[in-house]
């Protein structure tokens, strides 16, 4: 469950934005000969839903029904009592509230244009019981995953500002601690206090405590003391957009240059993307990106065999280790892919 006010910003997500992005969908669907596309949302899969509604879940599930022509609908396993909330916090026609979210669906698609080819973002990840509902009530259902990461790949102007500033506020809380700061919760705690202050509906802190013995990244749940060298990744979750940061974090006098000049050199080959020769010159790294209903997902790295394409006007966060002088190091930053690809939420973007 997450914590804090969220709410469509109008301001920075316009209803005719949202329509355009409906609209290119609904274009596309007719292509692929659909009759209605449908995306699932929970508190962990809400991209696709925020993407084309503005709406963000504070738990439960739901699903967004977009017909081949018309506004689309929000169907909602959350109770009545938060009808309003969501009818002021989401672009769509109508909001229904149901325990039985396929089943609703479905009996919405019927009544608006009969049995149909349906189209469903991120199929192999939804509830099996939600797909069935929706195929009772005689609807085939296909896999639209491709479909929807091709219309949404690219980023928008707001798309880009949502990140822009997500990157912001990642930066400005990492930048808020004492870097020389050895007590893990602390780091943590101040952090995490920083960007909800300035406004992130989300912040999952992850830190490698020691580089010296270990790279992996854990969650705290007791009170860790840092080594030497240790690294903290945030994601930052702002209005539905979702970036993350690595920092190395230094205890050693002399040492901070040279993990600045890396993150330099890390950012000079970042930059070079979407090519991602130049960042496989490293053991591990890793490029993430939005494309459909999870946040970030993998898609190209050292440690995954079939990776896709990068392409130019889409938002990615990539991480790397490097090595400096010995030691290793670990960063990370958000991207806009394009020419040229440039670093989000800097002053040297």
């Amino acid at each position: 469950m997450r914590r804090g006010l969220i709410s469509w910003s109008k301001d920075e997500l316009p209803e005719t934005l949202l329509d355009g992005r409906v609209a290119a969908l609904q274009a596309a669907m007719a292509g692929a000969g659909l009759d209605a596309i449908v995306a699932y949302t929970t508190p962990a899969r809400a991209a696709a839903v925020s993407w084309l509604a503005g709406f963000v879940p504070y738990w439960n599930q739901g699903l967004m029904v977009v017909p081949r022509q018309g506004r689309p609908i929000l169907v909602s396993a959350l109770s009545n009592r938060v009808n309003g909330w969501m009818r002021r916090n989401a672009h769509v026609a109508d909001v229904m509230n149901s325990p039985r979210i396929g089943s609703e669906a479905g009996k919405f698609l019927m009544s608006h244009a009969g049995k149909g080819n349906v189209g469903v973002v991120d199929l192999p990840h939804l509830p099996a019981v939600v797909i069935e509902d929706i195929a009772a009530e005689g609807h085939t259902i296909a896999d639209a995953s491709a479909l929807f990461r091709a219309v949404r790949v690219v980023a928008d102007p707001a798309d880009i500002a949502l990140h822009e500033r997500a990157a912001e506020i990642a930066r400005s809380a990492l930048a808020a601690c004492d870097p020389r700061e050895r007590d893990a919760s602390r780091l943590v705690s101040r952090i995490d206090g920083e960007a909800r202050r300035l406004g992130a509906e989300e912040v999952y802190p992850a830190v490698a405590v020691d580089l010296a013995k270990s790279f992996g990244m854990i969650r705290l749940e007791k009170a860790v003391e840092l080594g030497d060298f240790s690294a903290i990744r945030i994601s930052v979750a702002y209005k539905g957009a979702w970036v993350r940061l690595t920092k190395t974090m230094v205890r050693k006098d002399g040492v901070r240059s040279q993990i600045d000049s890396a993150e330099k050199a890390f950012a000079d080959l970042a930059a070079k993307l979407p090519d991602t020769s130049a960042l496989a010159t490293n053991a591990t790294w890793l490029v993430e990106g939005t494309r459909t209903a999870l946040p970030l997902e993998p898609l190209a790295g050292s440690m995954i065999d079939d990776g896709e394409p990068i392409l130019p006007g889409s938002i990615v966060s990539v991480s790397a280790t490097l090595d400096v002088g010995g030691a290793p190091i670990m960063v990370g930053a958000p991207f806009l892919v394009g020419s040229p690809t440039r670093l989000l939420g800097s002053s040297q973007a």
